[in-house]
């Protein structure tokens, strides 16, 4: 029977709840919004197949067998699909590759009540909707079960989501796949769905109407300078750049609220565990100054799996091979892990109880203050030094 001690262990993949022969495994929430499993003993069989695919406390060894990956610079050539996806709209071409197939995709789509779940697609018209980021963390909603399925009737699959996610897949499955194709992002760290409603809450505070859309990373005014648009059903619109969205702004200048196995990911390591992994080429100007500011990605190739199908779709890409090097120094995330700011615990004390945007506001004041009393104090030593030293 699976047992969390420690939340640093357990990723939320529901790995365990998914492969449950008796359904004696729900995942509830604590009281930050994050998702744990909790076990009925009276359904429990002891079959301990939860803890056996459990990919933190049963790490596998990843069949990959590129323990360095092959990285590229790539972009769609259709600028109309890439402008349709976060980045260099290189998984759209894979999607379409596999969908081609008569197989299947499976990535994360908002429901009508901006729950997030993965869900399964058949037909190249569904994929705007599970395409660009949507940066909190999905539910699985049965996918693991139903991809097995589907792999068992010898049927492609791909399956996108988080680097954790596709661990849990894999181990959930419990043996290879030939016509099984992971993809997953390059991954800050995961936000729950409680904090990314009570952020949509306070827009509809704000704007006086329910959320018609959401958006983030709209390229209206370029890939570099994406912004978060927030359509309202009153016709109005909330709409920020990205560094000065509040909800971006917790995320990733603040670091306020991301899962606690997050800070101590078991997945930020190399061999990865998906057979590509995708992100957003950030120093593209060091390389490719002349690039159009609509997306570019950066690509890893993981697996010859990975490499194989990846050449069915070059031919519509641009790609140009980079170093391994260059690629983490621009996006660290890949192999750091991070902790949760000094603000964090203000946040997880208050989020509840106040509006989300005006609390992010709030911590920003703080910090604000924070940061011009540091420079004061620094200017004093400075200047103390200085005298000391005439």
């Amino acid at each position: 029977m699976i047992t969390i001690k420690k939340k640093e262990n357990c990723c939320g993949c529901e790995a365990c709840m998914n492969i449950c022969p008796k359904g004696a495994i729900a995942l509830e929430p604590d009281d930050k919004g994050d998702l744990y499993p909790n076990v009925s003993e009276k359904l429990c069989v002891a079959c301990n197949l939860c803890e056996k695919v459990c990919p933190i406390i049963s790490p596998k060894v990843v069949d990959n067998n590129n323990d360095k990956p092959i990285a590229y610079a790539s972009w769609n050539t259709d600028s109309n699909e890439r402008m349709r996806s976060t980045s260099g709209g290189v998984f759209a071409l894979l999607a379409k590759q596999i969908l081609n197939t008569e197989g299947y995709v499976c990535g994360v789509k908002y429901e009508d009540d901006f729950t997030l779940n993965h869900t399964i697609i058949s037909k190249t018209s569904d994929l705007p909707q599970i395409l660009k980021t949507k940066y909190a963390q999905s539910n699985n909603n049965g996918a693991y079960s139903s991809i097995r399925e589907l792999l068992d009737l010898n049927k492609f699959v791909l399956y996108c989501g988080t680097p954790c996610q596709v661990a849990g897949l894999k181990s959930f499955l419990q043996k290879g796949y030939d016509k099984l194709l992971t993809v997953e992002l390059f991954c800050h760290g995961i936000i729950n769905q409680l904090i990314f409603k009570k952020y949509l809450k306070s827009i509809e505070k704000h704007f006086k109407s329910k959320v018609k859309s959401v958006e983030f990373r709209s390229k209206k005014d370029g890939w570099r300078k994406s912004s978060t648009v927030v359509q309202m059903m009153n016709g109005s619109e909330y709409n920020k750049p990205g560094t000065d969205d509040e909800y971006l702004m917790g995320y990733l200048r603040y670091n306020l609220y991301i899962r606690p196995s997050c800070t101590k990911c078991a997945f930020k390591t190399f061999p990865r565990h998906a057979d590509i992994s995708i992100g957003d080429l950030w120093g593209i100007e060091k390389i490719i100054p002349e690039h159009d500011n609509k997306g570019a990605s950066v690509v890893l190739i993981n697996s010859e799996k990975g490499k194989a199908f990846f050449e069915k779709i070059t031919d519509k890409l641009f790609t140009k091979e980079l170093s391994l090097d260059f690629v983490i120094e621009n996006n660290p995330s890949l192999i750091t892990s991070y902790k949760l700011g000094k603000y964090s615990e203000k946040f997880y004390k208050n989020f509840k109880k106040s509006d989300f945007i005006d609390l992010i506001q709030k911590i920003k004041y703080l910090d604000n203050v924070s940061s011009k009393d540091n420079n004061f104090l620094g200017k004093i030593m400075i200047t103390k030094n200085y005298l000391l030293k005439k």
